[in-house]
């Protein structure tokens, strides 16, 4: 059997010396079509989105998960459904299992162990034996969920809303907390919990104690006074002019209302009752319903969140970010949060696959 790499038809060498190993060592034809049915696919998308399959990280591999996972296969009647959990396993199985026989024979870099492999005691029985065993099996973010996958989160998808969003006429606060959550993708709770001193505007802030170059946030842990509070741990976001300078205005605008306070917060009431005191999660829901009635949709402050993320994984506006960045960015313990975000790229990431009708990629025959 022959893995081929291109549409000009050129053999993919690598591969198709696999198969052969896995022919020599015993494998039935039927598994060696398989794994090489599915491991076709990855290779041409990897060449088709500009990847480097000999570099392999696994963000690429997570990424790759989310196309599988993305495309319908062929139901009953020829109509297409999702495709199973298993099914998703058994392709990520083929990919990881020539990523391993590729290290083995030093192709690549000896460095893939514990990044998408790790060594797993399998206990005694059917599939441990007499006394137990240890398998190397997929990392758990290359692993297919046994329940059903995660709707593709909520966004604001079409430009001209994006555009009349952060066109709208608002208050100097207002316009900087919608451009804060925008740009950066914060949750509402980290940018309620922000202090003052969080804030480095600066393109030198080592003044402040602050080593990071450039205009950034930080997110932590303060002691509120609105109950809001940073859901993961300590990072930094770095912000564009936009941001600085709506902050600019805030600042000006504040210090008209209130003079020189003392309130440590970021974002306090200036504009109705109880001035001066640190805004609630109940005054973004009034800021957020009127902003809704404004561009006549509904919008959400989490919907800026999911909107960054999506432009970042695009490049909608954007360099395109890869989704180990985007992760940081967002502050998520792990690629699988962020991948749910991976999942609108589908259609994208189905088109750089030259062919998304390769053999295999339609249909769960041969499992």
């Amino acid at each position: 059997m022959l893995v081929i790499e291109s549409s000009e038809g050129d053999i993919h060498e690598e591969a198709t010396r696999w198969l052969r190993f896995l022919a020599a060592v015993g494998k039935s034809p039927n598994t060696i079509r398989a794994y090489g049915l599915r491991l076709a696919p990855y290779l041409s998308w990897s060449v088709a989105s500009g990847r480097d399959w000999r570099k392999v990280r696994l963000t690429d591999l997570v990424e790759w998960k989310t196309v599988v996972v993305a495309t319908p296969c062929s139901g009953a009647k020829g109509l297409p459904r999702p495709r199973r959990p298993a099914t998703v396993d058994a392709w990520m199985t083929a990919v990881v299992e020539f990523f391993k026989w590729a290290e083995a024979a030093a192709v690549v870099e000896p460095a893939l162990s514990g990044l998408i492999y790790e060594p797993r005691y399998i206990a005694a029985g059917v599939y441990g034996g007499e006394q137990g065993r240890i398998r190397q099996v997929k990392v758990p973010e290359l692993q297919a969920r046994s329940h059903q996958e995660t709707a593709s989160p909520e966004w604001i998808e079409f430009p001209r809303a994006r555009a009349v969003l952060l066109n709208l006429e608002l208050v100097a606060r207002d316009r900087f907390l919608v451009d804060l959550l925008f740009f950066t993708g914060l949750r509402i709770g980290e940018a309620l919990a922000l202090f003052r001193q969080d804030v480095h505007f600066l393109a030198e802030n080592s003044g402040l104690g602050c080593r990071i170059r450039g205009p950034h946030i930080h997110v932590r842990s303060n002691e509120v006074l609105n109950g809001a509070r940073a859901k993961t741990g300590p990072r930094w976001v770095p912000v564009p002019d936009r941001v600085v300078f709506s902050y600019e205005d805030y600042l000006l605008d504040r210090r008209d209302i209130l003079g020189l306070d003392s309130n440590p917060h970021v974002f306090v009431n200036l504009y109705r009752s109880s001035r001066g005191t640190a805004m609630s999660y109940a005054g973004v829901v009034d800021l957020f319903q009127r902003i809704s009635v404004s561009v006549s949709s509904r919008i959400r402050p989490h919907m800026l969140r999911h909107t960054r993320a999506t432009m970042w994984l695009r490049g909608i506006d954007t360099p395109r970010l890869d989704l180990d960045t985007v992760r940081v960015l967002l502050g998520h313990a792990s690629l699988e949060a962020t991948s749910i975000y991976a999942h609108s790229r589908a259609e994208d990431l189905r088109a750089a696959v030259s062919n998304a009708s390769l053999p295999g990629i339609g249909d769960e025959k041969g499992r």
